[in-house]
């Protein structure tokens, strides 16, 4: 079976944090099956267009395909341009019966775009929900084309039971709907010696270690964090703050965040790294005392994933997955948008730690969800096939397309 997934989140020269949980899920269901990314790659219309590169170093290879946009003002058209974009190197493909499935990896712009893919060459797609939805089923220029794609897909994926709970409330068959939560990479992120990462770090015993990890974008709650964090040193001045990504695709930020934190004279307490390796990240998981993320929205979030698959103990909103994710692990779950309550459940983690927190639910790969993805995948090939679908015969990428450029620069 030949899979195209298509993200306009995917990690790139230029942005090599982005979309790390796609390419982990497509890396592990191509264990078993061939799969082609395209990424498509928003580009302001004023810049000059580059060609289609493709990354054949990559696994699974990727389709570099830019789409014009304006930004801020095009908000609406994006899934049209994005179809437009990628849709000579579909028909091609379609035309040469390599297609089986399309795989969009969010509802906007991508789930809405595959699904006028699909229309235009009759192939079968599958969508998967992640935390962009809460926000655009909100819009109503984005709520309609989401709900008639979904409506149409194979099959959809949802990263958490409460984004299943949405859909449904869109209107979509719940029979239709798979909960497939993100996975960690468990030879990367697993419990570790306390000590030993803090000496690797240079940090001592005696600090009280607070990390978030994450996008810095206001949805990410980082700026809650430094104004409880004052109060929190006032009563125990051991508690320092660690802060792991930099600017995202979202509104950056991280400016911002530095600026809050000179003004509180916080300069001696808070350390932002900027974005960190998996296993320097792991590093600081182990080295710390409580993981807190007062995040707007979530579909699943990985570094919550990744927190307790380390054991550390864990501070969250109860806002998407959050609560699910923690499910059996050491945490506090406090409203969104409620500063008292962040500062006594990050005060009631500290005042109680627990350096010996053990990993009390089974840890979900990546494996265990390529395994389970591909299943789904299969399932709506096959129900296509008898349905007003068609799937023709699979035949395996050989090589370049013609008139592609081959190696994006690095």
């Amino acid at each position: 079976m030949i899979i195209v997934s298509l993200s306009s989140c995917y990690p790139s020269p230029e942005r090599p944090r982005a979309g790390l949980f796609v390419r982990a899920r497509l890396r592990a269901v191509a264990k078993t099956e061939h799969v082609r990314v395209v990424h498509v790659v928003p580009t302001p219309i004023w810049k000059p267009r580059p060609p289609v590169r493709v990354d054949d170093d990559e696994r699974p290879p990727v389709w570099r395909v830019p789409m014009p946009y304006l930004p801020g003002m095009a908000g609406p058209w994006n899934p049209v341009l994005y179809a437009r974009a990628v849709m000579p190197l579909i028909r091609s493909w379609t035309a040469r019966g390599e297609i089986d499935l399309l795989d969009a990896h969010f509802s906007w712009p991508d789930g809405v775009a595959v699904a006028r893919l699909a229309a235009a060459t009759g192939l079968p797609f599958v969508v998967t929900l992640r935390g962009v939805l809460p926000r655009c089923s909100r819009q109503w220029l984005k709520r309609g084309p989401i709900v008639r794609a979904l409506r149409r897909a194979a099959a959809v994926i949802a990263v958490s039971d409460s984004l299943k709970r949405l859909t449904v409330g869109l209107g979509i068959d719940p029979a239709r709907i798979h909960v497939l939560p993100n996975g960690v990479d468990a030879d990367v992120f697993q419990p570790g010696d306390r000590s030993a990462a803090r000496a690797a770090l240079g940090r001592s015993d005696d600090e009280t270690i607070l990390v978030t990890v994450g996008h810095l974008c206001p949805r990410k709650g980082v700026q809650h964090v430094l104004e409880i964090l004052p109060r929190l040193v006032r009563r125990m001045p051991a508690v320092r703050y660690v802060v792991i990504g930099d600017d995202g695709a979202e509104r950056p930020y991280g400016a911002a965040l530095r600026r809050q934190s000179r003004r509180a004279g916080l300069d001696r307490i808070v350390t932002f790294t900027g974005a960190l390796p998996p296993d320097e990240i792991a590093k600081w998981l182990q080295a710390g005392d409580v993981f807190v993320l007062p995040t707007r929205n979530e579909g699943c979030c990985n570094a919550l994933c990744e927190a307790a698959a380390v054991g550390l103990p864990i501070v969250c909103t109860d806002v998407g997955g959050n609560r699910e994710v923690v499910a059996g692990h050491r945490s506090i779950v406090v409203p969104f948008g409620d500063p008292v309550a962040l500062e006594r459940a990050c005060t009631a983690m500290i005042e109680t730690p627990d350096h010996g927190s053990v990993v009390t639910n089974a840890v979900r790969t990546w494996d265990d969800v390529g395994r389970e993805t591909a299943v789904v995948l299969r399932s709506a090939v096959a129900a296509a096939g008898t349905d007003s679908f068609h799937s023709t015969p699979a035949r395996r990428w050989t090589g370049p397309m013609p008139g592609v450029t081959v190696g994006a620069p690095r």
